[in-house]
């Protein structure tokens, strides 16, 4: 697993923020690559974060329910599906997936330069993602899935979103999925702009060891 912060777009940009790291303490967007595949002992894989001190941490994943998770994604049944944690059970909206802009439903799948904020649509339920070639909708044999949410600092009474997305992969069937890229704000409220890479671009930075942070101007 590789974390980093880039400075703009692209993997140069990427490269020369490795060699700034003095604004680690800042509030920051962190971007950490993964490559985690379906569970196949449960079909469905839990995805933490963690804030200490205002920094945020590299997410963490299981294939079974932990304490403080924030976002499943798991398939079964010919159906592709990623929940936010149980709102009802705490009281409040601060998990969520967002909808595709202007629509209704499930987690939709968002365009390269989607802002993911408070003032979009969110689900608090989670449920089945739609795959098609319209706007919005799911992609089987591409790299280019991506699906943003909102989850809440684990600390306790710190009732504030944090806002973020992943990029999905998909081959032929929903069942064969790894989520590729995990990005989030640090800073309560911060928006945070989807960035898919072309592909091959990760490989290459979880190659290189980047790590880094970007310090918001």
């Amino acid at each position: 697993m590789s974390i980093f912060i880039k400075r703009s777009k692209g993997l140069v940009a990427a490269a020369a923020a490795a060699m700034s790291v003095s604004g680690a303490a800042d509030a920051a967007e962190v971007v950490t690559t993964v490559n985690w595949t379906r569970p196949a002992s449960t079909g469905e894989l839990y995805i933490s974060f963690n804030i200490v001190a205002g920094v945020g941490q590299n997410p963490t994943s299981s294939s079974t329910a932990n304490t403080g998770w924030d976002i499943k994604v798991r398939s079964s049944g010919g159906q592709f599906i990623i929940e936010p944690f149980p709102t009802t059970s705490t009281g409040g909206s601060y998990w969520g997936v967002m909808q595709f802009p202007g629509s209704s439903g499930n987690a939709g799948n968002l365009p390269n330069d989607t802002q993911v904020y408070s003032n979009q649509s969110f689900s608090d339920l989670g449920g089945p993602v739609t795959f098609g070639s319209a706007l919005g909708q799911w992609k089987l044999n591409s790299t280019g899935n991506s699906s943003g949410f909102k989850f809440k600092n684990n600390n306790p009474g710190f009732n504030v979103s944090h806002f973020g997305y992943m990029t999905v992969e998909f081959g032929a069937t929903v069942d064969s999925w790894r989520i590729k890229k995990i990005a989030y704000e640090d800073a309560p409220g911060a928006a945070i702009v989807v960035d898919i890479p072309a592909p091959g671009v990760l490989p290459l930075l979880a190659a290189a060891g980047i790590a880094a942070r970007r310090r918001r101007r």
